[in-house]
């Protein structure tokens, strides 16, 4: 997966994490809409369509790449909306680089009806061998992640960096606010992935692995990670960064700007 599940998905895969730049002095507005750009849903696509987990889901497309790619896409598209409804939905400012996805803890009426839809539309979009594997995959995680993490925490669902722009830091500056945040809100986060090369990425966030499990449908081991908000965050964050945060119908700004 990825860094992707719970709620009812699983883990998030980003850009492997190696080589990240140094911090230089930069400005950019990271943008929650409700409207997805197309340009954002391809590079989620073609920085994900490897990772086993939508590997599995897609199966019944598995012969056609192009058919493949657009189920992918519908997926992305109504996670980045789901996002935006339920928790946070984070673009890079060219929409054309990447994004993230998180998922936070819900009513338990208002999670019934999101589950609901997602059932109708997954069926529809992955097919019938798809969305068994779906159904499969999340009934053997989310017990799983269950006994390991809070109900309370932020669930980081996905990460996605277009491979040409990976390596530079920007899964780690898209993932950074809501960190932020949810220091300041006192809770914890947690994600899970199946991509072995990136539980070092996470750490170096402050998350830590609290549990591995081999997925059998999938046949791969996935780690879930785990990570409790920091102290006083608010105190050292602000001293190298700025928040605004303003809204505007049904779409909110969250600009950032570091400082040397």
């Amino acid at each position: 997966m990825s860094a992707d599940l719970v709620s009812d998905r699983p883990g998030a895969d980003l850009e492997s994490g190696h080589g990240v730049s140094r911090q230089p002095t930069f400005e950019y507005a990271l943008v929650m809409t409700s409207s997805n750009s197309p340009a954002t849903v391809a590079a989620l696509v073609d920085s994900l369509r490897y990772d086993p987990f939508y590997i599995a889901i897609t199966e019944e497309f598995a012969d056609n790449e192009a058919r493949r790619r657009h189920a992918l896409a519908r997926y992305f598209d109504y996670s980045m909306s789901e996002g935006a409804r339920m928790g946070r939905l984070l673009v890079w400012p060219d929409q054309a680089i990447g994004a993230a996805v998180w998922l936070l803890p819900a009513e338990p009426s208002v999670y019934d009806a999101e589950s609901r839809a997602k059932a109708e539309f997954l069926a529809e979009t992955l097919g019938a061998i798809g969305g068994d594997a779906y159904r499969r995959i999340i009934d053997f995680m989310r017990p799983r992640a269950a006994a390991a993490v809070a109900e309370s925490a932020w669930y980081l669902s996905i990460v996605g960096v277009t491979p040409s722009a990976q390596g530079q830091g920007i899964g780690k500056r898209l993932i950074e606010p809501t960190l932020a945040e949810a220091d300041d809100a006192g809770v914890d986060c947690y994600l899970e992935t199946f991509d072995r090369r990136n539980p070092g990425f996470y750490q170096r966030l402050g998350f830590s692995a609290v549990g591995s499990h081999a997925e059998p449908v999938i046949g791969a081991t996935y780690t879930i990670m785990l990570r409790n908000p920091k102290r006083r965050p608010s105190e050292r964050f602000a001293a190298n960064q700025t928040f605004a945060i303003g809204r505007s119908g049904s779409n909110a700004l969250l600009s950032i700007r570091q400082h040397p």
